[in-house]
């Protein structure tokens, strides 16, 4: 991972040595309000420890892996303050961000079924299963995003950049949630769920890479349009039922220059 966000660094600090001439070319800054809305998949592979099983005898118990199928995705949505300076190309932004991860886990046992075993007590050498559905995993986050983008190509209608994003953040709020085969087993719900949970990394950290275009002129409402690259998690135990090690994307934004009129240069 350190050899990756080395390679970005170095992308985005010497890219200037082969970029177009400057459409500006003085260094005084200008300021821009930013509202973004981002779409993300982490790439999730079911917990090994969750006690899933696919199939139960009465005489030995018998560990299969069932046919899993996991769906996971994210949304965030952001207000970014960004101070750009035109001479250099680099722009900073900050704000406050808002990041929603929704999992799902569902499988069968045979091709006739449509649920899958959770062991959730071994109690006297009796083990009790539950035939469920789908598991589902919500977690929720505040964080402050700390981006440096620098355009490497940029005309007064367009310009294109990369990006290096890091979020940091604490969960607000996590859910867990269980859909059983069989309704009546609703009454033990809570101690189904007791053994599905396990603990989590509450404070989130991620490190993103993007590359992105700017259409419109920049003293304008402008509209961006990102790419996010695999990029890396921090921490290794951000969800219960799944392991995610990266996560990709993409990112649109619109940009709105703070200040028009000290903003405002002549589009010819």
């Amino acid at each position: 991972m350190f050899k990756k966000v080395c390679l970005i660094i170095f992308v985005l600090f010497t890219g200037k040595m082969f970029s177009q001439p400057n459409e500006q070319n003085d260094h005084s800054l200008l300021f821009f309000g930013h509202a973004e809305l981002s779409f993300f998949s982490p790439n999730a592979k079911v917990e090994e420890s969750l006690p899933i099983r696919q199939n139960v005898s009465y005489q030995t118990v018998y560990y299969q892996k069932p046919q899993l199928t996991v769906s996971s995705s994210g949304i965030s949505s952001s207000l970014k303050f960004e101070i750009f300076n035109p001479g250099y190309r680099i722009a900073l932004q900050t704000g406050l961000k808002y990041i929603a991860y929704n999992t799902s886990v569902t499988g069968t046992m045979t091709d006739n079924t449509d649920y899958f075993f959770v062991r959730y007590s071994i109690e006297n050498q009796e083990v009790k299963f539950a035939r469920v559905k789908e598991i589902k995993e919500n977690n929720h986050y505040l964080a402050i995003p700390i981006d440096l983008r620098y355009y490497f190509f940029s005309r007064k209608r367009y310009g294109f950049y990369v990006k290096v994003n890091t979020d940091i953040g604490l969960s607000i709020s996590h859910e867990l949630n269980i859909l059983f085969h069989d309704p009546n087993m609703n009454t033990s719900k809570n101690e189904v769920l007791e053994v599905i949970k396990s603990d989590y990394d509450k404070f989130y950290t991620t490190i993103t890479g993007a590359v992105g275009i700017r259409y419109n002129y920049i003293h304008k409402i402008c509209l961006n349009g990102e790419l996010i690259f695999p990029s890396t998690f921090m921490g290794n135990n951000y969800f219960m039922l799944t392991e995610a090690n990266h996560v990709f994307g993409i990112r649109i934004s619109a940009q709105m220059p703070i200040n028009f009129n000290n903003n405002k240069k002549k589009n010819e």
